[in-house]
């Protein structure tokens, strides 16, 4: 089975997990036992599911853990080297896409403060991932409750889906 093909979460209960990369050595060895690591893109969450008799083929097309949203939103970073004015459009769960001609690099540590129309998300923690010519992704690291929860409202406002999206701090389900 291809690696990119999607599954039915079983957190969220969505068409959008994929399996990902085993994580250590006891993951590898489940593997041999039809267990696999599955992510999903819309609540984030990463489990094990037993796939029995299925064995994935290795395929590169898209990792992404978290599905994107296009989002017109005004940021504002600093870094230790400084700080500058943005406009982000690239949103998601776990990071946003930040253009920028402030000179960031991957390992970066921003402090971030995202805004839009009628709500906002102030000193969100990041890290630089990648760059590339005037652009930086960020990881979102170390959300508090109210910013998860701001941020999966602001995330299920523009996804084109009828279920919610649940931010990976809900309990997990019953096996």
């Amino acid at each position: 089975m291809d690696e990119n093909s999607t599954e039915v979460c079983a957190y969220c209960k969505r068409a959008t997990a994929h399996r990902v990369d085993c994580k250590g050595l006891i993951e590898k060895l489940l593997r041999l036992g039809y267990v696999y690591p599955f992510s999903c893109r819309a609540c984030g969450q990463r489990y094990l599911e037993m796939k029995w008799g299925i064995r994935y083929v290795r395929s590169q097309v898209n990792r992404r853990q978290h599905t994107r949203i296009i989002a017109k939103l005004e940021a504002r970073f600093d870094c230790e080297r400084g700080g500058a004015e943005a406009e982000v459009f690239d949103l998601s769960l776990g990071g946003c896409g930040l253009p920028t001609d402030f000179q960031l690099h991957p390992g970066d540590l921003l402090r971030l403060d995202l805004r839009s129309d009628g709500w906002q998300l102030q000193e969100l923690n990041g890290v630089v991932r990648w760059t590339a010519f005037s652009f930086a992704g960020v990881e979102f690291k170390a959300l508090d409750t109210d910013d998860r929860k701001t941020l999966r409202s602001l995330v299920e406002l523009h996804f084109h889906d009828d279920t919610p999206i649940c931010d990976g701090a809900s309990n997990s389900p019953s096996s």
